[in-house]
């Protein structure tokens, strides 16, 4: 028996930039939870039988509250989703592969805002609509502290994610 136990971690990270009237307000890094369908869903691609359908598009949403929680789904989430920002749809995030087990956004994803909100946080999911509680919810990540957007204001955000090979005692993701 070997004295080496392999271990891997999956995890992810958001980074945002604030501007109001051409100026930066805040800089943030914040790590994302992958949700319980977000993982069942990789067991079942790499292990299932199941397959991605030929549109698999993923795209970022934001929301109103601080409470990331494995077990919600779009459908079971306890935030509301932010939707005054002037795209008609969530935009999409186009994942690149940039190393080994890892993706990361090909382009900053920006929010114009229309109207006054509070946003504390993002989520990653299939489906573009706007409020809608169809598609699956990979995952989901808070902001240190929550944000208020004016109108004028935007947000830029990028995702990435990663799964990593460690052995046990190393430090886990993100450490």
């Amino acid at each position: 028996m070997s004295e080496f136990q392999e271990t891997s971690s999956l995890g992810g990270y958001f980074d945002l930039v604030h501007r109001r009237e051409g100026h930066i307000v805040a800089v943030e890094t914040f790590p994302n939870l992958v949700t319980n369908a977000g993982l069942q869903l990789l067991a079942d691609l790499a292990f299932g039988g199941v397959t991605l359908p030929a549109q698999n598009n993923w795209y970022l949403g934001l929301k109103r509250n601080i409470g990331a929680n494995e077990e919600h789904t779009l459908l079971t989430k306890l935030w509301p989703e932010v939707t005054e920002y002037a795209a008609p749809t969530r935009p999409a995030w186009g994942p690149i592969p940039v190393g080994l087990s890892r993706y990361e956004s090909s382009t900053d994803i920006g929010y114009a805002f229309n109207a006054e909100t509070p946003v504390a946080g993002a989520f990653l999911c299939q489906g573009p609509v706007k409020g809608s509680a169809v598609g699956l919810l990979y995952a989901v990540g808070d902001f240190g502290t929550r944000r208020y957007m004016y109108p004028g204001d935007t947000l830029t955000l990028r995702y990435a994610t990663r799964v990593r090979r460690g052995l046990s005692g190393e430090p886990p993701f993100g450490a």
